[in-house]
């Protein structure tokens, strides 16, 4: 059955769209890693299966046009590199890579893979992934930052692929992590139908995918033949939900042994005892943050944006939006992102926020401000309680939630004063989110364009010195603080439920719709 084309189901997701960032093979766990070693040529033949529920539907199998979870491309695919618990990039299909100046790298790729269909991994198969993306979703052509590969001058040498850049990327190799953008695919992938790729998609990962019923369920069979570790499972079957209450009975009967994405009352429930089964609550990688956008004339004032800085509670917005799900975020980057920095919240003080509008000048109902919105359960009260903490301060905001269509349109006009926007989805770099801040961004509610951060961005991404990048990083993290443009809230937590059979410390989460299958191993 073919996949039907999807738009991103959220306003915040389209004004910052960021890839998946994972590990090929694994994610950023101490347990993913020591579970990895523990499967055994036994436990791999042990004839195990493993059953997956989840809210989000499948992304399908062409990583240039997906937009859905990554998770059947995590199966099928391996990445061109990794990333270890410690941050630092590990081989994968590259076995080694060496830039030999600022715009040359050399790949040599790792021989003796196979694909499904029993071709060989060639070089030419990785450059053809690179180009792909160039030919596919324009939007995943610049966030992957293969449009900067001057493919002409590309060539192969035996195993090794020497990739030339048209200007330098000291993130280029980073970027190769991520299923989403690094799914390395045949060459023959433009030779197949839409409707032969979606239901026998090419890969060279631990799994083949032998059934994908769209909106219904994805059933894959472990590759014998696969050149790494093999999985302790030897078939998963991932099923899709409407309801996530259907979803938990079909935990607790045993019908299915995973749950992700559950929402903070389940997530109690299991951990009370209330429902049969484990809680596992991990990092997401996402962001809340309030803005306040340099076009909007009352906020070229730096004391209103320090008075709405110390007027919003940021532990009481996160409790009463995300519940257990959320913890207060002490930074404008999340802190699973490469160069975090804890410089702490701001303190909630309402009084030293009217003090600061009284020595300013403004009086009670002076500033009028307009949020907009996509409608949810947690957006709706995070806005919500914004509104009433800054009411107490004398700051009217007048909140206005909508469907995506209606939404975005506000949002592309610039047709709000004060933004709600979110880092989504788990990001290695925090050169990739502060790029949305960039003066050549386009999304203007979190557009800068201060001197002093752009000149600060770039020497950031000038350097590949690691300790200069995190002394950079650091110092944009504090002045960012300082600035008072970015209001950072709250840091999701993606909960999952996990039955009895599952080992708990196997498993781990690369973000809220896509979790590390590969190292799930069973309870005795």
């Amino acid at each position: 059955m073919k996949m039907a084309k999807k738009i991103l189901s959220s306003l915040l997701a389209a004004s910052m769209l960021l890839g998946t960032l994972t590990a090929c093979g694994g994610g950023n766990s101490d347990t993913t890693e020591s579970a990895a070693k523990s499967v055994t040529e036994a436990a791999a033949s042990s004839g195990n299966t493993l059953t997956v529920g989840m809210m989000a539907d499948s992304a399908g199998f062409d990583p240039a046009e997906s937009q859905g979870s990554p998770i059947g491309m995590s199966l099928v695919y391996d990445t061109v590199v990794r990333m270890d618990v410690n941050g630092q990039l590990q081989p994968c299909l590259a076995t080694d890579w060496e830039w030999t100046d600022d715009t040359t790298v050399v790949l040599t790729i790792r021989d003796g893979v196979k694909f499904s269909n029993g071709d060989p991994l060639t070089p030419e198969d990785v450059l053809y992934t690179f180009r792909h993306f160039t030919e596919g979703s324009a939007t995943y052509a610049a966030d992957t930052g293969y449009d900067n590969i001057d493919f002409d001058n590309c060539s192969v040498d035996g195993m090794k692929l020497t990739i030339k850049l048209k200007e330098p990327d000291v993130l280029f190799i980073d970027r190769m992590v991520s299923f989403r953008w690094s799914s390395v695919v045949s060459q023959k992938l433009g030779q197949m139908t839409e409707d032969e790729i979606w239901n026998s998609p090419v890969g060279t990962g631990p799994y083949t995918c032998v059934e994908n019923v769209s909106g219904s369920y994805a059933t894959f069979k472990r590759n014998e033949d696969y050149w790494g570790d093999k999985p302790a499972a030897e078939e998963i079957t991932i099923r899709y939900y409407a309801e996530e209450t259907t979803m938990m009975i079909d935990l607790e009967t045993g019908a299915i042994d995973i749950a992700v994405g559950l929402s903070d009352n389940n997530a109690k429930r299991l951990e009370n005892g209330e429902a049969k089964g484990q809680c596992k609550i991990v990092p997401s990688g996402d962001m809340i943050l309030f803005t306040m956008p340099e076009y909007v004339d009352v906020f070229q004032d730096i004391n209103v944006r320090e008075a709405v800085a110390h007027a919003l509670n940021v532990e009481q917005l996160t409790k009463i939006s995300l519940g257990e799900l959320g913890k207060p975020a002490t930074s404008t980057v999340p802190e699973t992102t490469k160069f975090y920095k804890n410089v702490g919240a701001y303190s909630y003080d309402p009084e030293l926020s009217k003090q600061i509008l009284a020595d300013a000048g403004y009086q009670d109902g002076d500033i009028n401000l307009k949020i907009v919105y996509v409608q949810s359960d947690v957006n709706d009260k995070m806005c919500e309680a914004a509104q009433s903490m800054l009411k107490e301060v004398g700051i009217n905001l007048s909140v206005e939630g909508y469907d995506f269509a209606t939404a975005i349109s506000y949002f592309m006009n610039g047709d709000l004063d004060f933004s709600l926007a979110e880092f989504t989805e788990n990001c290695f770099d925090t050169a990739i989110l502060y790029s949305f801040g960039a003066a050549e961004c386009t999304n203007a509610c979190m557009a800068l364009q201060d001197e002093e951060f752009n000149k600060l961005i770039r020497e950031g991404k000038s350097t590949s010195d690691e300790a200069k990048r995190q002394e950079i990083y650091g110092e944009v993290q504090d002045y960012m603080y300082n600035l008072y443009r970015w209001i950072p809230v709250a840091e999701k937590m993606v909960a999952t439920g996990l039955g009895d059979r599952i080992n708990a410390d196997s498993y781990y989460a690369f973000d809220a719709t896509c979790p590390d299958l590969r190292y799930v191993t069973f309870n005795s």
